[in-house]
């Protein structure tokens, strides 16, 4: 886990439904947090309230992914409460920690919660999903010379300024290229997976002040890689 992170008051829930034994296992399972909803302006309600408006349920999370979550819980309810025989255990969980390293899935394997075989409830237009795309974040500081607007930028060896919103922009430019390469290379594409492999810029901060160009930029980005590939540790 990242230094500093904690989970407090961000809780796992795990169950099992025992069977007779002598059968294989199954989890369900999904995650029960979500990401910052945005702008409050942009939501027709409160995200973190619950609404129900002409049969659907508004809120942060509804789709990705609580509304798995109940089609989870209703199934193991509905197998409970008409007696069906199960050689098997079914294994249910929700956890945290989705998007940053899957601590809470960890977490709940180190506690014993362990299966066969897995079904995971998110969202995918009522198809299934054997596999997904791996994401690593990364970071990319651009370093140019802070200096007034007015100023004629000037390249590194003189004294003009540097703008680093310039040099952001050919950074974004070569991610572009990049993708459009990686749309018909087989190394970055899976028969299974409508969409290649794609490197997604998520943020972009740079400048100190309205008067002056920016000195320093900075590229967030989400790369995305298949389960065939590995890093440099050989990890997948």
């Amino acid at each position: 886990a990242n230094k500093g992170r904690t989970f407090e008051g961000r809780p796992n829930l795990g169950g099992v439904l025992k069977g007779t034994g002598g059968g294989r296992s199954i989890m369900l399972t999904g995650h029960i947090d979500v990401v910052p909803p945005g702008a409050a302006g942009h939501w027709a309600t409160d995200p973190f309230q619950p609404v129900l408006k002409d049969g659907f349920l508004h809120g942060r999370g509804t789709v990705d992914m609580k509304g798995g979550v109940a089609c989870m819980l209703m199934a193991v309810e509905i197998l409970k409460g008409l007696d069906v025989p199960l050689s098997g255990d079914i294994v249910f969980t929700t956890v945290v920690d989705e998007e940053i390293g899957g601590m809470g899935s960890l977490a709940m394997v180190d506690r014993g919660f362990r299966a066969d075989a897995g079904i995971m409830t998110e969202p995918t237009a009522n198809k299934i999903a054997p596999l997904c795309h791996g994401i690593l974040w990364g970071r990319i500081i651009v370093d140019g010379i802070g200096g007034h607007a007015e100023l004629t930028p000037n390249a590194w060896y003189s004294s003009g300024p540097v703008d680093a919103v310039q040099l952001c922009r050919q950074i974004l430019d070569g991610i572009d290229i990049l993708n459009r390469r990686w749309m018909f290379d087989p190394r970055k594409n899976h028969p299974l997976m409508d969409l290649p492999n794609q490197i997604i810029v998520t943020q972009i901060n740079a400048g100190e002040h309205p008067s002056s160009m920016a000195g320093r930029g900075e590229i967030i980005i989400d790369a995305q890689y298949l389960p065939s590939e590995h890093d440099e540790f050989r990890l997948g």
